[in-house]
């Protein structure tokens, strides 16, 4: 079966989020009617998770043939098409303690961000799966970070906060094509941030980079994987985004939507975040001039894959990995 990189990535459940229109806007912001989807169910959310965790334990044992996979199905990893039983395949000693699952029992999807260990160390580890109506998997695709300082932080968490886990109420609940156009305006505000564009993030917003909390924290410390030492991470969601200090992302391309879970209203999204380097300073609105650090001035790409839980069209948590 031929199919093409960018037709695989996009995944059964990706409704284009740059083809996003109004109406989708409208409710992700909470202003239109509760959605209802009454199709037919592939897959309940336990086999689902069932099916993820048996995927894993295949992994583990680096054996494709322990897992239901159709013939026709299609695999990658790391954004590349490779045959089963390559890559992760053959490196996976173990899973720690964190699963982070979003399901689509209606499109028979899957998401997962969990830690995994192979024998260089720990990563953080992204899955999505399809399936069909024989619970067979049609399409996978693997992320894989390999970052032992975020598989450690994630062993500590141990488990998503309840948060993630709390079904939103029926007559709130919104359509895949919402919680993609919430996913939508997250990359949006943070590509060339500057502050004045649309955030909305619930005071209460917490978010985790690798298992490392970033809002609202009791003292400065260096942001990410840079040697700056910035108010940011004490700071509330909106407000950091309101900073202007995200300006140095020059574009986020190739957005995606891997899995919606219209029951607990999360989302997970995946992009590529490029940086050109250009950007040497930063000005703040209180008269502040930030000097970037030199991990913000590298040219580079990213691909993050983030998990959203939206509460009435505004974020209640993100979950960052890249």
């Amino acid at each position: 079966m031929q199919i093409g990189r960018r037709g695989v990535l996009m995944g059964g459940a990706a409704a284009a989020a740059t083809a996003v229109v109004q109406p989708e806007l409208a409710q992700a912001q909470g202003a239109a009617a509760p959605w209802v989807d009454d199709g037919p169910v592939i897959a309940t959310r336990a086999e689902l998770e069932a099916i993820a965790e048996s995927w894993c334990a295949a992994l583990v044992a680096h054996d494709p043939a322990r897992v239901a996979i159709a013939p026709e199905c299609v695999f990658a990893e790391n954004d590349q098409l490779i045959p089963l039983g390559q890559g992760a395949w053959q490196t996976t000693l173990r899973f720690g303690r964190y699963r982070n699952f979003y399901c689509d029992p209606q499109a028979g999807e899957v998401g997962l961000v969990a830690n995994s260990y192979e024998m260089g160390g720990g990563c953080v580890f992204v899955l999505r799966l399809k399936v069909n109506a024989a619970k067979q998997i049609v399409e996978a695709e693997q992320f894989i970070a390999r970052d032992p300082n975020g598989a450690d932080n994630y062993e500590r968490l141990g488990a998503p906060d309840p948060v993630w886990l709390e079904p939103i109420p029926p007559a709130q609940r919104q359509s895949r094509e919402a919680l993609a156009a919430a996913s939508f305006i997250y990359f949006e505000a943070l590509e060339r941030n500057d502050g004045a564009g649309v955030y909305p993030f619930r005071p209460d917003c917490e978010r985790i980079e690798h298992a490392r909390f970033t809002v609202s924290q009791p003292a400065n410390e260096g942001y990410g994987h840079s040697d700056a030492t910035t108010r940011f991470i004490t700071l509330p969601a909106k407000a950091q985004y309101e900073l202007g200090l995200m300006a140095f992302v020059t574009a986020i391309r190739d957005r995606k939507v891997l899995v919606t879970d219209v029951e607990r209203g999360t989302v997970l999204g995946s992009a590529f975040y490029d940086f050109d380097g250009a950007l040497e300073t930063i000005n703040f609105d209180d008269g502040t001039v930030w000097k970037l650090p030199p991990y913000f001035r590298t040219p580079r790409s990213h691909h993050a894959n983030e998990g959203f839980k939206v509460i009435n069209g505004s974020f209640r948590y993100v979950e960052m990995t890249f």
